[in-house]
C-alpha cells in the first residue's frame, strides 16, 4: 500500500513540475504533498454514502480553486490564473 501512495504521491509531484516548470523538485514534492492530501481530505465527503454538503461539481470547481492558489502561492504570484 505504502508503495502505490508513493507511486501517486511522485506522479502527482510530475504534474505540478509540468505546471511549474521552474519548481525545485523539493517545491514539486511538497505542493504535491498538500494537493494529494486535500483530495483525500474532500474523498470522506464525497464518498457514495457519505452526507454530502454540497454537489460534487461544487465540491470539484472548489478543489480546482483550492489547487491554483496553492501552485501561485508557491510560486509567489499575487493572483493565480483563472481557471478554464
Amino acid at each position: 500500500q505504502d508503495e502505490m501512495y508513493v507511486h501517486h504521491y511522485k506522479n502527482m509531484a510530475a504534474f505540478v513540475g509540468a505546471a511549474q516548470p521552474r519548481f525545485s523538485e523539493r517545491q514539486c514534492l511538497e505542493t504535491a504533498m498538500q494537493i494529494v492530501t486535500l483530495i483525500e481530505g474532500m474523498m470522506l465527503l464525497t464518498a457514495p454514502r457519505a452526507k454530502h454538503f454540497s454537489s460534487r461539481a461544487a465540491v470539484s470547481r472548489m478543489i480546482k480553486r483550492a489547487v491554483v492558489k496553492l501552485m501561485a502561492a508557491e510560486a509567489g504570484l499575487d493572483s493565480p490564473a483563472p481557471i478554464s
